[in-house]
């Protein structure tokens, strides 16, 4: 096609310019909100293979693989894979990571469950996204699920703004965006001006439709279980981004798009994959009319997910607690606070301490849950208790405290798994069983190596692992 725009990949996404300027966008809180989002919508356990296709530098690989999961991170930049290594190393974790082309994938039926986040995916022509789809469908399982999570379009051309710019003291990082109403395609380009240099480039990303997308999976072998919004929500008109969750079906035989053949080298140049967690025109980063960094959302409440993702899902919990008696778990759609539809899921003490554990507030969880256990004696709400102590212990520099804490949590939470009141107990255990040694062989480190040692541990609450009869409830 004349006039193909460009996909200057080394000029757009310079590791260093790129981490320097979204920086303040990339927070704790927003890593542990994705975090909880791709854990709770693929439904993952502990010991399943997992691969972040655009892993970049390891933004939520680290974590998914402090939580028990085998991932397997696969990026172009060597530059974001550097960083990733050194990362998780510095915090004891084990990934797998690969410098790759998502459209040339080295695998086949190896994963569990694989995604693609933060508008990673629309970089090449159509038939070369239909190619990542199909790589993706031959590197899952049958029955593996694959999470794709990018721009909502609809949501993004009627708030679609031209130019972005951000300022850090006397630097500027300015996009200037055009839509193609033809290609379907957001075209950047985007100048950067950091210390008295500047650097040029342009980029652009193919956006679907919901029905744009669904199609392409279907082609690529991938049936379309559910779209959400960026709090796992049902996608809305107003949804900002996108979610889609697929599955590959068992017994199904390969699409035409042969997925085990090499494409093409792209018409645009672009020789392979994108680091995930880059900003595109009207992600949640610095762009005009976007919320500031950190300032929670729905995706922010405890359990990581909203009340309309859950609306509809209590029934499962309520069941059981309707049949022994007592009113068990609601859900109210729309509620604000610690009141709201995930924290009605599990019995209100423990609500509670999921919605100050996940604003970082551990003494304040820790405190409130302790009530509850002095009533109820429960030892699940114990080894809460003292997990919470475990990250007061981590904020306050005392790594033997954390050791601990975190092997005393262990011991009162073990009878609990796999999972109890929609907890992930398995995930818990394996994040202390790699967290204990990881500090002890730093030699208990102190500050801010011991918060890179123990990062933030999110705790998804799964609607479908709340039965309703547990003890806890008769406090509640």
């Amino acid at each position: 096609m004349a006039g193909e725009p460009r996909f200057d990949f080394d000029a757009v996404f310079d590791p260093d310019d790129y981490l320097y300027f979204y920086e303040p966008i990339l927070t704790p809180e927003r890593t542990q909100r994705e975090v909880a989002m791709v854990w709770t919508l693929l439904g993952l356990r502990p010991g399943e293979e997992v691969l972040d296709l655009a892993c970049g530098h390891g933004r939520l690989a680290i974590p998914l693989a402090a939580m028990g999961v085998r991932v397997t991170g696969l990026d172009r930049s060597a530059g974001f894979l550097a960083r990733a290594r050194a990362e998780a190393a510095r915090q004891g974790v084990e990934v797998e990571w690969v410098q790759g082309d998502m459209r040339r994938l080295p695998w086949r039926d190896r994963f569990d469950a694989a995604f693609n986040v933060f508008t990673s995916f629309g970089y090449f022509a159509d038939e070369e996204n239909l190619q990542v789809l199909a790589q993706v469908a031959a590197a899952l399982r049958p029955g593996g699920r694959f999470l794709l999570e990018t721009q909502h379009r609809d949501a993004l051309l009627a708030r679609f703004a031209p130019f972005n710019v951000v300022e850090r003291g006397d630097d500027f990082l300015i996009d200037a965006h055009r839509w193609d109403a033809v290609t379907g395609r957001m075209v950047t380009r985007r100048t950067v001006i950091r210390a008295g240099r500047v650097r040029r480039g342009e980029f652009f990303v193919r956006l679907y439709t919901p029905a744009e997308l669904a199609g392409l999976l279907r082609q690529a072998g991938l049936e379309p279980e559910g779209f959400y919004d960026e709090t796992a929500a049902p996608l809305s008109p107003q949804s900002r981004r996108m979610v889609v969750v697929a599955r590959k079906p068992v017994g199904r035989t390969r699409p035409s798009v042969a997925a085990s053949e090499p494409a093409g080298r792209s018409r645009m140049g672009v020789a392979a994959c994108e680091p995930a967690g880059r900003t595109r025109p009207g992600d949640e980063g610095p762009s005009a009319g976007d919320r500031p960094a950190g300032q929670p959302g729905a995706a922010g409440r405890p359990g990581g997910l909203p009340a309309a993702a859950l609306a509809g899902r209590a029934a499962v919990a309520g069941a059981g607690s309707a049949a022994a008696g007592r009113s068990g778990p609601a859900s109210v759609p729309g509620a604000q606070g610690p009141d709201d539809a995930p924290h009605r899921l599990v019995p209100p003490p423990l609500a509670t301490f999921l919605w100050l554990y996940h604003r970082g507030r551990f003494f304040e969880s820790h405190e409130v849950l302790e009530e509850a256990w002095h009533r109820s004696r429960s030892d699940f709400y114990h080894g809460l208790i003292i997990l919470a102590a475990a990250f007061v212990r981590r904020d306050r520099g005392t790594p033997r405290g954390v050791r601990r804490n975190l092997a005393k949590a262990r011991r009162y939470l073990a009878k609990y798994r796999p999972h109890y009141l929609g907890l992930d107990v398995d995930a818990i255990l394996a994040f202390i069983d790699r967290q204990i040694p990881a500090v002890e062989r730093a030699g208990d480190p102190e500050g801010e190596a011991l918060r890179r040692l123990v990062p933030d541990l999110p705790l998804p609450v799964h609607p479908g692992w709340v039965r309703g009869d547990e003890p806890e409830w008769e406090d509640g």
